[in-house]
């Protein structure tokens, strides 16, 4: 179920000149600012930068191309951006060849707000338009905004005992036509995520691995089309992962901690400008699938004929599931998502198949790899 690969992402970003086709008239002076990033991310949702580096891209016609000053404007929503009004920063025009790593210096980013930004460029020989607008940066939530609780199932804490994956579940509804819908989420463990029998995303290993007494990452998703109005659920699985499984050559285990837990907040927003939010408390339900087994070093078990079949849908009959417990545990250490999160980026087949003299099948793949049998 938890599977793993690491991508890592050198970005290198500087004023370019790339040709490209303006019009009919090939000698028409054009530049164009592109590809704008915030901390190195397209339109990022969930980042607790309090000031987040700008960055962009020129395209031109034109060779030798040369920035010479840039306008920065940022607004609460896309509106205001395109009258120049209620601005929350606007740099004025700021003589610079410098088109990365621009800090952002206007009004403090409210606990779980979008804003939109724009930018416009000089250069040796013509000045390019404003960019779109449509170009934003989310914040993520402060930590006295978490209203969710950290709920656990009620589990053996022996450090050699090994349990079956919980799965947890909450059925809600929505009164209301959703404007938008924000999921923030982690857990001690690792997670995945569903709603309405979908999972959330193609993120793998999240929370993701860090000193866990002293930083804990959470994911941000945008789950507006997942939602409906009316009945919804919301579900997740959890594995034991670095925080409780066995790590290194030994049977050591419970490094971090010895329960699983998860924490769940999600934002809904309606058409009428109210909100809601669906958090993790005791409300949530509890059962065991089948996935009896998972571990970062030994693999896991897994029994098809236990399988819950659409537990995370919202016509899901959950009557027999038990409660969870809520659990004291630290907010103060969490922190949005830091760097890439770990995706599945290639399938392999086998080279051969083939049977040893004990009766087990085995499958050469042809190289040394980390992944899973699909």
């Amino acid at each position: 179920m938890f599977k793993t690969k690491i991508i890592f992402s050198f970005i290198l970003m500087t004023t370019l000149v790339i040709p490209s086709c303006f019009g009919n008239n090939p000698s028409a002076k054009s530049v164009e600012v592109k590809n704008l990033v915030t901390e190195y991310k397209t339109n990022p949702i969930g980042i607790d930068v309090e000031k987040p580096r700008l960055s962009w891209k020129i395209i031109s016609t034109e060779k030798n191309i040369i920035q010479t000053a840039y306008q920065i404007q940022v607004a609460k929503s896309k509106e205001d951006l395109k009258k120049g009004k209620n601005l929350l920063w606007d740099s004025k025009k700021v003589t610079s060849e410098q088109s990365i790593q621009l800090i952002y210096d206007g009004e403090k980013i409210a606990s779980g707000q979008r804003v939109y930004w724009q930018v416009k460029v000089w250069t040796n020989t013509t000045t390019s338009k404003w960019t779109s607008g449509n170009d934003f940066w989310e914040k993520g939530i402060e930590t006295n905004d978490w209203q969710a609780k950290w709920i656990s199932p009620k589990q053996v804490v022996d450090s050699s005992t090994v349990e079956a994956n919980p799965y947890l579940r909450k059925d809600f509804k929505l009164s209301k036509k959703i404007k938008s819908a924000t999921l923030y989420v982690t857990a001690l463990g690792l997670y995945e995520v569903f709603i309405n029998g979908e999972k959330v995303s193609d993120d793998l290993f999240t929370p993701g691995w860090t000193s866990y007494k002293k930083r804990l990452q959470y994911q941000t998703y945008d789950v507006t089309t997942m939602l409906t109005t009316g009945k919804n659920a919301i579900g997740a699985i959890l594995a034991e992962g670095w925080y409780k499984g066995n790590l290194v050559w030994e049977n050591y285990r419970n490094i971090y901690g010895n329960r699983l837990a998860l924490l769940s907040q999600l934002k809904v927003e309606y058409t009428d400008g109210t909100s809601e939010l669906i958090v993790s408390d005791k409300s949530w339900k509890k059962s065991t699938g089948a996935y009896l087994y998972t571990s970062i070093y030994h693999g896991l078990l897994y029994n098809s004929n236990l399988e819950l079949i659409n537990w995370s849908t919202n016509s899901f009959d959950a009557s027999k599931w038990e409660a969870v417990e809520e659990i004291e545990h630290s907010k103060d250490i969490l922190i949005a998502q830091s760097g890439p999160t770990v995706k599945e980026i290639q399938k392999i087949k086998p080279i051969k198949i083939f049977t040893d003299p004990k009766g087990n099948v085995i499958y050469d793949m042809g190289q040394n790899m980390v992944g899973y049998v699909q």
